[in-house]
C-alpha cells in the first residue's frame, strides 16, 4: 500500500514542525496581553503534542538512519549524523518547554486567566531556542533529501 514510503519518518516529521510554531505563537499572544484560559490550554496542548510527536519523529528517524546508513556515501552519513544531533537537542528542548508550561499552567489553575509567572517567562525564551533548533533540524533533513537523495527512490 505505501511502497513509496520506506519508513514513517517522513510522515511523522510534519507534526512537530506544524504544532510547535502554532503553540509558540499562542504563548507569545499570552505575553502580549491576550490572556484567555483557552489560549493557555491550547498552547499547552500544542507544546505537549509537539514534544511527543518530536520524540516519535526522532525515534523513527533513528530507525530509518540505521536502515539507510550502510547504503550512503561518507558525506551523506555525516549529514545524517548532524541531523540526528540537532533532532536530539530539539526533542530535549521541546520536553523542557512543555514541562515548564505544565508548571506555569499548574500555578494558574485557580486563576480565571493566565498570569506571567516565572515558569511561563522562562519557557518562552527556551521555546524560541527550541524553534531555532527545529528549523535547523528541518533544514538538515531537507538537505538530506534534496541534496543527498537520502530516502528517495528513483523513478522507473
Amino acid at each position: 500500500m505505501f511502497s513509496s514510503l520506506p519508513n514513517v519518518h517522513p510522515f511523522l516529521v510534519h507534526f512537530p514542525v506544524a504544532l510547535f510554531p502554532m503553540a509558540l505563537l499562542l504563548d507569545l499572544s499570552l505575553v502580549a496581553g491576550f490572556r484567555h484560559l483557552w489560549v493557555d490550554r491550547a498552547a499547552l496542548l500544542g507544546l505537549g503534542a509537539s514534544a511527543l510527536s518530536s520524540l516519535a519523529s526522532a525515534v523513527s528517524g533513528k530507525v530509518a538512519a540505521d536502515a539507510l546508513t550502510p547504503t550512503l556515501n561518507e558525506g551523506a552519513v555525516a549529514a545524517v549524523g548532524s541531523h540526528g544531533d540537532w533532532a536530539f537537542a530539539t526533542v530535549v528542548l521541546f520536553f523542557v518547554v512543555a514541562l515548564l508550561r505544565v508548571e506555569a499552567s499548574w500555578r494558574d489553575r485557580k486563576s480565571s486567566s493566565p498570569r506571567l509567572n516565572r515558569a511561563r517567562l522562562l519557557a518562552l525564551p527556551l521555546a524560541l531556542v527550541a524553534e531555532y533548533c527545529l528549523l535547523a533540524t528541518a533544514g538538515r533533513g531537507g538537505d538530506l533529501v534534496y541534496r543527498h537523495g537520502v530516502g528517495v527512490v528513483s523513478g522507473p
